[in-house]
């Protein structure tokens, strides 16, 4: 029974880290993104004067 419970615990931690993981890679690409269009956006304000 406790072989039963540790295997469990370990796979409904493992789940729980791939599902955080793919969050953070997902919210983290985002940002990098948005960061990228606002430096082009005020870089073409910059060549705009």
């Amino acid at each position: 029974m406790l072989v039963y419970m540790v295997l469990f615990l370990f796979v409904v931690i493992g789940i729980f880290n791939l599902i955080m993981a793919v969050f953070l890679d997902s919210v983290l690409n985002d940002h990098v993104a948005r960061e990228l269009q606002e430096l082009g956006y005020r870089s073409e304000e910059s060549l705009d004067w």
